[in-house]
């Protein structure tokens, strides 16, 4: 079979319709623009500059005037605001997001739901990574890591480890005097 010759297609026409790219050219990038930039190395705030994001990171901050904002998969405009580098919680318990008493009254699968609006909310406020202190939070994880929900990045820790009283004892507070009453006897009274 032969080879056609490459023409390009604005030789053959130059209709309106044929001019239009193919697609973006900045493929997977998108342009933040109109806002002041606090890089998080430098007293110095950035203005006038636009930061192209490529995926979840940042691709690089470039001059705003003279910027071609044609062919990014998508053009954010900052309205004036602030943009940050990402905030860090380093002690964050996702599976808690209601009082315990309604944790405890509910199903696994409601506490899940509420978890996947709450995990949203946290990365709309800035906050691009979690270090999770205690819980199961594997799958929730997962679902975040394979795209199929919106959250931050989650390190988890597993299951909690916590002295008698701590954060993971949740035995009645009947039960948790008797124990002590019991120690304090066998330690000081002999």
């Amino acid at each position: 079979m032969p080879v056609k010759p490459y023409i390009p297609r604005q030789s053959l026409c130059n209709c309106e319709l044929c001019l239009i790219p193919d697609g973006p050219r900045h493929k997977d990038q998108k342009l933040i623009k109109n806002v002041t930039i606090f890089n998080g190395t430098s007293d110095e705030l950035i203005t006038g500059h636009n930061v192209i994001l490529e995926g979840h990171k940042i691709l690089s901050i470039v001059p705003a005037e003279g910027c071609d904002e044609s062919g990014y998969d998508a053009v954010i405009d900052g309205q004036g605001g602030f943009l940050t580098p990402g905030l860090i919680d380093i002690h964050w318990h996702i599976m808690l997001p209601l009082p315990l008493p309604t944790l405890m009254a509910k199903s696994k699968e409601y506490i899940s739901a509420v978890v996947v609006q709450e995990i949203s909310k946290i990365l709309r406020r800035g906050v691009t990574t979690i270090r999770d202190a205690a819980g199961e939070v594997f799958g929730i994880k997962e679902a975040v890591d394979e795209a199929i929900i919106e959250g931050p990045r989650i390190y988890p820790s597993g299951a909690i480890l916590s002295q008698y009283s701590g954060h993971g004892d949740f035995r009645s507070k009947k039960a948790v005097s008797s124990i002590h009453s019991s120690w304090i006897r066998s330690r000081y009274i002999m």
